[in-house]
């Protein structure tokens, strides 16, 4: 649920009712954004939403588990779309925003940056502590695409995972420099040790809690691109489970990538694709939904998600 109140805003009982009616099992509402909260924050800004309708996790929780649905907070990392003008100019101050390769600046966190990395753990720390959920699900845990970050604090964090200087920085480390291949490889290698950083944290505060992720389907690619190496996540257990955005019309297209992560070491029972019913890249028809599902389930996956 990317609006963070169902579908009718400050009814969840009505939304949670109908759910697990049609025998649905979780719902993911997308409680927090890189620099806005639907719920009352002490750690990020607070959105017009819970300021008209009220704490939207206490409420969705309240609603689900009284309907017998599971809650995964829906956390989307780095993205400040939403995030008061302020807030994001004082991050741009601090530069604690991503650099392109051109030294523009874009509306995302650097997930290099040690205050960055500090204010999303607050603000997941401060969810797992106060509400009874059963998961956290972050998406957007990655880099914004592969043509960033070439702040100061990516550079300085790459040279000490190198252990040496990088010369010629940025353009060494752009595509087509000598760099860029080792620098891909920190990315995802970053990215990886945040994940499992957000991972002790929630073990430390409720080890029920089940930490999932929203990831790129085209995997191996999407280590390369984005910095996201979602196979080793699953493989050494740093998320419990994965729902690659599998999202696509073509049914051909969308069993060829379910085949190929269902495929993946330790993926079975943990693979849960998520079919673009009203997605930028597809909107799909009743029909071809339940196709898709018929489809999973055939080759095996244990459940789905419908975004959105």
């Amino acid at each position: 649920d990317h609006n963070g109140t169902g579908w009718f805003p400050g009814d969840w009982d009505k939304t949670c009712e109908i759910l697990a009616q049609q025998g649905i099992t979780a719902v993911f509402p997308n409680m927090l954004w890189g620099g806005l909260a639907h719920y009352p924050s002490k750690v990020l800004p607070r959105s017009y939403t819970v300021q008209r309708y009220g704490d939207q996790i206490a409420q969705c929780v309240e609603a689900a588990h009284d309907a017998g649905l599971q809650v995964h907070i829906w956390a989307i990392c780095w993205n400040l779309s939403g995030a008061p003008a302020e807030f994001v100019e004082r991050m741009k101050q601090q530069k604690r925003l991503q650099v392109t390769a051109v030294g523009k600046t874009i509306s995302w966190l650097c997930p290099s940056h040690r205050q960055n990395i500090a204010l999303e753990r607050a603000a997941l720390r401060e969810i797992a502590a106060k509400y009874a959920i059963d998961g956290i699900h972050l998406d957007y845990i990655r880099f914004a695409g592969s043509d960033v970050c070439y702040c100061d604090s990516c550079r300085a964090a790459f040279e000490s995972w190198r252990g040496e200087r990088a010369e010629g920085w940025p353009r060494s480390a752009q595509n087509g420099g000598k760099l860029a291949a080792e620098f891909r490889r920190w990315r995802a290698a970053h990215i990886t040790d945040v994940v499992r950083a957000f991972r002790e944290q929630l073990r430390a505060i409720n080890p029920r809690i089940k930490l999932s992720a929203a990831v790129w389907g085209n995997y191996p690619a999407c280590k390369d691109s984005m910095g996201q190496d979602w196979a080793t996540w699953l493989k050494e257990e740093t998320v419990d489970f994965v729902c690659p955005m599998n999202y696509t019309p073509d049914l051909s297209r969308f069993s060829t990538l379910t085949h190929s992560q269902l495929a993946l070491p330790r993926a079975k029972g943990r693979v849960f694709p998520g079919l673009g019913v009203t997605a930028d890249e597809s909107q799909l028809r009743a029909d071809q939904a339940i196709e898709q599902v018929a489809a999973l389930r055939k080759l095996g996956a244990g459940g789905f998600l419908l975004f959105d």
